[in-house]
């Protein structure tokens, strides 16, 4: 754990565990006034999430947000999320190339599960790492040292986290695949000190971009079904 972090040090040139959570923390109250704003099918998954927060909680406001960014940014958390009673069944995770495994226990929760682990190429790499926050926060210091890319079903989201603490702190470096835009308006709104509202705006646009896409591809299909 420590040599992760002394790692993500090198290549970005700040501590990831203060930063992360300190980011995490400053913009929860703006994504989960968010949260509550949606409606339709996303709407109803982020309610249910809200319902299962205690929200005096630090930890499990840290979940929600982890857990309800994914759904508002179009990616599938359930590919990435992977629950199991037994970390030795692997072949509930075997095809998962980057998740974090959620092992079910009695009075744990889908939103903050007792036990958590971290899923590399469908091995676990880590387990009994205290929470799902921090599980989340070791898989993203270990995508940087390690320079993988962000898993295709969970790449919104990743991009979204990664612009969190840049937005904050105005990260200067960062891992070669993943090179962060400072010229994007969220950052530069950062830099006026508008934070809140540079959240809201990115997620939104990220979010109104995946809904601009299908209905971009209903309209082809129904036009393609229209010359038929």
């Amino acid at each position: 754990m420590f040599q992760v972090y002394c790692e993500f040090n090198r290549v970005v040139g700040q501590g990831l565990r203060e930063n992360f959570f300190d980011a995490l923390d400053r913009f929860s109250p703006s994504l989960m006034d968010l949260f509550r704003k949606k409606r339709g099918l996303t709407g109803q998954i982020l309610t249910d999430l809200l319902h299962k927060t205690k929200v005096n909680e630090p930890t499990h406001i840290r979940c929600l947000i982890l857990r309800g960014l994914p759904v508002i940014l179009g990616d599938d958390p359930s590919a990435f999320f992977r629950n199991c009673s037994d970390v030795n069944d692997n072949g509930l995770y075997s095809q998962t190339a980057v998740g974090i495994l959620c092992m079910d226990e009695e009075n744990s929760t889908p939103l903050n599960p007792s036990k958590v682990g971290i899923i590399l190429e469908g091995s676990v790499v880590m387990d009994n790492l205290a929470n799902l926050p921090q599980a989340f926060c070791l898989l993203f210091g270990l995508i940087y040292a390690l320079h993988l890319d962000y898993p295709k079903y969970m790449k919104n989201t990743f991009n979204f986290v990664q612009q969190l603490p840049a937005a904050l702190l105005g990260f200067k470096r960062a891992s070669p695949r993943h090179g962060i835009s400072h010229g994007n308006p969220e950052i530069s709104c950062c830099r006026h000190g508008n934070h809140d509202a540079a959240v809201r705006s990115g997620a939104m646009r990220m979010a109104d971009s995946r809904s601009s896409r299908t209905r971009s591809r209903n309209r082809g299909i129904k036009g393609h079904g229209g010359k038929a």
